[in-house]
């Protein structure tokens, strides 16, 4: 499906549908994604995050990438008209519409609604692209099941989570049935989620730093 040689063999793994050589994806920000160091690839995916006023620009700078590693594409603004532009070119979707957690953040309402419209247009294409949905650092217990409840009656695939307590809260709402992406800043806390049940885990690392990562991940 993918054209890259898969390594580290004991860290594989299949998460909605997709395998990953490893379960570490790496953050980049806008300005380093048009120069990617050959290093990132030996993580098992990027998590990108295209302008939400350049979208359609990205389409080819998202294509290439895509054929050397699995990609996935977050959406912060202006959510439907970007989904359906790079519906094509992602292998996960996250939604991301409280990405500068909490300054003019959407309800509940606004949320929900949006779930429903981006697995509305998910129905259009021959091709199924996992959503995910990334919850808000803000959200407290209380807040967190019925968006985890709402989410997986939209059909959402996944989510992505910040901390580990929303990691270990998720993971026991869902009774350890939906797919967590959680952050993590070095590789004792990689292993950490890894250990409490995260299926994939986000970074903002250097190349040089990818190989301890793996090794921690590899002793879980």
């Amino acid at each position: 499906m993918f054209g890259f040689k898969r390594e580290n063999k004991p860290l594989v793994t299949d998460v909605a549908g997709i395998s990953f050589r490893n379960p570490l994806g790496i953050t980049l920000s806008p300005e380093k994604t048009r120069d990617i160091a050959p290093g990132f690839f030996k993580a098992g995916f990027l998590s990108l995050t295209p302008p939400s006023n350049q979208v359609l620009e990205w389409i080819s700078i998202l294509r290439e990438i895509r054929r050397k590693t699995v990609l996935a594409v977050n959406l912060t603004r202006d959510i439907p008209r970007s989904f359906s532009l790079v519906y094509d070119f992602a292998d996960i979707i996250i939604l991301d519409p409280d990405h500068e957690n909490g300054i003019d953040s959407p309800s509940f309402s606004d949320i929900s609604d949006l779930l429903d419209e981006v697995v509305s247009i998910r129905h259009c294409y021959e091709k199924y692209t996992p959503v995910f949905l990334r919850l808000s650092q803000g959200l407290t217990p209380e807040e967190l099941p019925p968006m985890l409840s709402k989410g997986r009656l939209s059909g959402m695939d996944g989510v992505a989570v910040a901390t580990l307590p929303h990691l270990k809260l998720t993971l026991s709402e869902t009774q350890n049935r939906l797919p967590v992406i959680c952050k993590a800043a070095s590789a004792p806390l990689a292993a950490e989620a890894i250990k409490a049940g995260a299926s994939l885990i986000e970074s903002e690392i250097r190349p040089c730093q990818i190989p301890s990562f793996l090794k921690n991940l590899e002793k879980q």
